[in-house]
């Protein structure tokens, strides 16, 4: 019941945001939404899921945590400065203008993005310990399983190896020092075509897949794939909201050349496998690492030695 009320805060929370950017449109009150959604959205959840969830947890839950956050946001502030360098999306400040304020190259915006909103993932898992029954305990990964997935695993990030190389082999003008979306429209959300076609973001997705379909045969006997899956269910549907609004608003503007060229409505197709891979990845880490902090009988005793 508690976890309806939760989702219920959330779901207003999402919609009370979507009235007061209705009522600055119609007014003219230009306020840095973006920004806005992010504190609301991402810093409010965060707080709560923190102060609920990790306040009397175990050192060991404490310090799984600490470690996937730092390591999340380290990655994600690589693959967020290889984006902007790279134009993989640009900002239309047309309807929304950013602060102005950046860290290196990065809108501050885009810098809270990553750390807001990959923690939530983990924080909603642990925090779901005891709102949903647990799942029954599963019996040790199938070979077939560990074959199958380790197989897919490898051809993803072979896949993504062979774009990369063929993306970096193409050429293409120079990529312009301005990013202004052009009038090419999706749906009324501004796109924009700039350098060679490189696949970067396509790049990036395929691996991240890849990772996670090799991880996750390695944790699977120790994740409550109850709790799993209703976080990916529900954290899937949150941030998709959040990247059809941003779409939409101007917040990410893509560039056709770093992506499939594959539009559903607004969205790129890779942006579906983003929100995938942003609920799944997370948890598949944590769980990878509270393992290895876990004493070592009880690594032997739970088959956690991660050996292939």
């Amino acid at each position: 019941m508690r976890l309806f009320w939760v989702l219920v805060a959330l779901a207003s929370s999402v919609l009370g945001l979507v009235y007061l950017q209705h009522l600055g449109d119609v007014h003219g009150r230009h306020v840095h939404w973006y920004l806005v959604h992010e504190l609301v959205l991402g810093l409010g959840p965060m707080a709560y899921l923190l102060a609920t969830t990790l306040k009397q947890a175990a050192r060991r839950r404490r310090v799984a945590f600490i470690l996937t956050s730092a390591l999340l946001i380290i990655i994600a502030a690589v693959a967020e400065q290889v984006a902007i360098e790279h134009c993989y999306w640009g900002f239309d400040t047309r309807i929304d203008a950013l602060t102005g304020w950046t860290i290196g190259d990065i809108p501050l915006e885009e810098f809270l993005f990553y750390p807001l909103f990959l923690n939530l993932p983990v924080l909603f898992y642990l925090w779901l310990d005891g709102q949903v029954p647990p799942h029954p305990k599963a019996g040790p990964t199938p070979r077939w399983m560990k074959l199958a997935l380790r197989g897919t695993g490898a051809t993803l990030i072979a896949s993504a190896i062979g774009l990369f190389v063929y993306g970096h082999l193409q050429t293409g003008p120079a990529l312009p020092d301005t990013m202004v979306p052009t009038e090419h429209c999706h749906a009324t959300a501004l796109t924009y075509s700039a350098g060679a076609h490189q696949f970067g973001w396509t790049f990036v997705m395929l691996a991240a897949l890849g990772a996670g379909a090799l991880l996750y045969p390695k944790v699977r006997d120790r994740v409550d794939r109850r709790r799993l899956w209703v976080t990916v269910v529900v954290y899937f549907v949150f941030v998709l909201f959040v990247e059809l609004m941003g779409c939409g608003r101007g917040w990410w503007v893509w560039n056709h050349q770093q992506v499939l060229g594959l539009f559903t409505w607004i969205l790129p197709v890779e942006s579906y496998a983003m929100y995938f891979n942003g609920a799944l990845l997370p948890i598949l880490i944590y769980e990878a690492i509270e393992a290895r902090l876990a004493p070592g009988t009880e690594r032997a005793k739970e088959g956690l030695g991660f050996s292939w």
